[in-house]
């Protein structure tokens, strides 16, 4: 009787443990997931060489590397610029809610631009992957992953408005973000 009692008592108790009693973590809306990355992006665009950190607007900061290179050679010019963001406790607001954003490690952008310089005709190329964690008012957190990639031709005429969709990956989305809503919106 005692052995019976006993692997009653076990399989109860592994029963209990087996059970998952966290909560039900509600995925980020794409809309949510683009105000967070813009949030974090349109602040630093055009930021200085170097290594720096910059207040968040709602509280939190960013810590972020930048460097860039420049180069020509006859009538074509090359530019790319690199830039790691770490959302340190970064608070940004995202479809009605305040997220803290933690670098998980990191977001990095990668820019490409060449050019002749007679036509200006060339090719703008741009990368944006990592992830940060982000977490809600009650504490629910999540992961938020980032690859998305834009190419684009360009003409004489082109200007930032035309430069096309950042495609990709983003919070577990299938995206396709215009360039003007991540990178020049407020910038």
């Amino acid at each position: 009787m005692k052995r019976v009692r006993y692997s009653v008592l076990l399989a109860v108790a592994a029963g209990t443990l087996a059970c998952d009693s966290t909560e039900t973590i509600v995925p980020l809306t794409l809309d949510q997931a683009t105000a967070v990355l813009a949030a974090m992006v349109v602040h630093y665009a055009g930021a200085e060489e170097g290594t720096h950190v910059k207040s968040c607007p709602l509280g939190g900061a960013v810590r972020y590397t930048h460097t860039s290179d420049h180069r020509e050679s006859g009538d074509t010019a090359w530019w790319s610029v690199d830039m790691e963001l770490y959302p340190g406790g970064c608070e940004v607001e995202a479809g009605g809610e305040t997220l803290a954003l933690t670098g998980d490690p990191s977001v990095d952008l990668h820019m490409e631009r060449w050019y002749a310089s007679e036509s200006e005709e060339g090719e703008f190329d741009l990368t944006v992957t990592g992830a940060v964690t982000w977490r809600r008012d009650d504490n629910i957190s999540d992961r938020c992953e980032v690859d998305l990639d834009l190419e684009v031709a360009l003409g004489a005429h082109t200007n930032e408005d035309d430069l096309g969709d950042l495609t990709g990956l983003l919070c577990g989305h299938d995206a396709e973000i215009p360039f003007p809503q991540i990178v020049i919106a407020g910038g």
